[in-house]
């Protein structure tokens, strides 16, 4: 029952299969040709010689989301002459409008067929609950709204703190220029989005000792209030494989979606381990068959925080004593893998209103200012009480809004590893969200701060009314009760396979590094290399969507300055 359909799409084709066979799209680089699969590869380990030359590419980058796009690109545009092949476990989004509205963003996320639909462990620190672990599998990744560069502090930290040496705020800041020009970057004093719901937000700010800034700007300082940056075109939300390969028309770059990757092939040469390709089967089918691919000159993780990590484990690259108890031949002991796992916490206050809010807001869903208020770890936005998506508003609390803090700086770290029963399926991720008391104390405190903004004398226009956890609970003990019992994840993770100098970090408690900072390659094997969000060594505050797409800008300018001429 093989069903074949063809999409032309803007210049590019792609060629679908139903068939286990063709488990995955290609992009077709002439035409609408056959698609011409290679023999399947029964052993998992077949060598470089065994793989035809049909089937080799200069670079074979694994996810194809936002920051695979993004090195993809830069790297098929800077050589027209090399090869990249971009596998990706999910599939193209699929083609609904509404996940172009900005206000829908949030919908994507949770499609099952655009998310892997993981969730962690019980966590103790909150009460025992499962929180969602939203991750992206389709092509350029989910619709991210929100744009924020991070902090000068926060950069410089990775410097100071984690020995991730030409990682500092001037470092990555023409990243950061780069990138919104190329995507193009909406402020929220745009007649747009602007509305007088954010002046009013703005004004409850100022008099909560909160200055006006512009985070945009080139200071890196983020404190006060500011105007939200938002990644729009056109009124809608932006994908990244359509910003940096679809619209460019790369000839050079062969995509192949519904392709999950087991492990990178690894082979010894000399005193050290070199990697040349990846080994892959369709996502909908564990059994097979499986493919091989070789990488002439690199293999870049793009995979993101859980995936890249349990690729490298099942390539032999982790704690040998982890790897051992799954039945892994070990070959490069880096204990770093898969550890050091860090999240933001986002805590939340609800309010009803008399009022109906000002329909400026619904073009959005969220408030067009974002502040980050003095001598604090935590951002704070808000949106509508008719923002769909995970808050699961009672009717009866609307119209209303939601006032919500991003706590920044976390002690608590968390790890992910493979299921002994089911290497290949879901992981089991441990967050440790609030283990630390220190965490819990941010959280409270970001929680009054919220509630001193509520009751600011600007929106009581509005007549709100706080309905969760209503005014009636403000004991310390009844406020860390409520954290514990709403308080989730900001589902920024990161910090699987963090980068760090050899030298160390000043903080002790981290496992080893797993990345060179300098190049981005794991340490111990050549041409391999990771980046994504698990090589963030901390959230450099606010939110990190733009400093991961910031990391993978750098990194592929570094392989293009490496390999230029070669």
């Amino acid at each position: 029952n093989q069903r074949t359909v063809l999409i032309d799409v803007s210049r590019i084709e792609f060629a679908m299969a139903d068939h286990a066979d063709f488990g995955f799209f290609e992009h077709v680089k002439q035409g609408l040709k056959p698609i011409v699969h290679p023999d399947c590869f029964k052993h998992t380990k077949p060598s470089e010689k065994d793989i035809p030359e049909s089937e080799t590419f200069d670079y074979v980058i694994v996810g194809a989301g936002a920051a695979g796009s993004i090195v993809a690109g830069k790297l098929a545009e800077a050589n027209p002459n090399a090869s990249v092949l971009l596998l990706e476990a999910g599939d193209v989004p699929p083609e609904n409008p509404v996940f172009k509205i900005p206000k829908f963003w949030l919908l994507q996320q949770e499609d099952p067929n655009c998310h892997w639909g993981f969730k962690t462990t019980c966590q103790e620190g909150l009460f025992g609950r499962h929180v969602p672990m939203l991750r992206s599998r389709c092509l350029g990744g989910g619709n991210s709204l929100m744009w924020m560069r991070g902090t000068k502090e926060g950069f410089n930290e990775w410097v100071s703190k984690y020995s991730c040496e030409g990682w500092g705020w001037e470092d990555i800041l023409p990243y950061f220029k780069e990138l919104e020009k190329e995507i193009g970057v909406v402020t929220g004093d745009s007649s747009s989005v602007s509305s007088e719901w954010s002046e009013a937000l703005l004004a409850a700010a100022k008099a909560n000792s909160m200055h006006f800034t512009n985070f945009g700007d080139e200071t890196g300082l983020h404190r006060g209030v500011a105007y939200s940056q938002f990644t729009l075109k056109d009124g809608k939300t932006v994908n990244m494989f359509d910003v940096f390969v679809k619209r460019k028309n790369l000839p050079n770059v062969t995509v192949r979606c519904n392709s999950f990757v087991t492990h990178v092939l690894m082979a010894y040469s000399g005193s050290t381990n070199v990697a040349y390709g990846a080994h892959y089967r369709p996502s909908n089918n564990p059994c097979g068959p499986f493919y091989a691919v070789r990488a002439r000159k690199e293999v870049i993780l793009t995979a993101g925080v859980i995936a890249t990590p349990l690729i490298l484990m099942r390539s032999g690259i982790g704690s040998h004593k982890t790897l051992r108890e799954c039945g892994i031949e070990p070959l490069i002991d880096l204990p770093g893998v898969g550890c050091n796992l860090t999240d933001d916490v986002t805590v939340i206050l609800t309010y009803a209103t008399e009022k109906e809010l000002p329909t400026e807001i619904e073009t959005l869903g969220v408030s067009s200012v974002v502040m980050s208020p003095p001598n604090s770890s935590i951002t704070i936005g808000a949106h509508t009480n008719t923002l769909p998506g995970v808050w699961n508003i009672p009717e009866s609390w609307k119209p209303g809004f939601q006032l919500v803090a991003m706590c920044h700086g976390l002690k608590s770290r968390g790890f992910v590893k493979m299921d002994t029963n089911n290497m290949e399926g879901p992981p089991i991720i441990e967050m440790n969200y609030l283990k630390d008391k220190k965490d819990v104390k941010r959280a409270v405190d970001a929680l009054l701060q919220l509630r001193d903004i509520g009751r600011s004398e600007s929106l009581k226009f509005l007549m709100p009314k706080e309905v969760r956890p209503t005014e009636k609970i403000s004991s310390k003990e009844g406020l860390e009760a409520y954290v514990r019992g709403t308080a989730f994840g900001a589902m920024y993770p990161a910090g699987t396979c963090r980068m760090g100098g050899i030298e160390g970090s000043l903080d002790k408690s981290l496992l080893p590094p797993v990345v060179n900072p300098t190049t981005l390659k794991v340490y111990g094997c050549e041409r391999l290399r990771v980046m994504d969000s698990s090589v963030l060594p901390s959230n450099p505050h606010g939110f990190p969507g733009a400093t991961v797409l910031a990391v993978a800008l750098k990194g592929a300018c570094m392989l293009v300055k490496e390999h230029k001429g070669v």
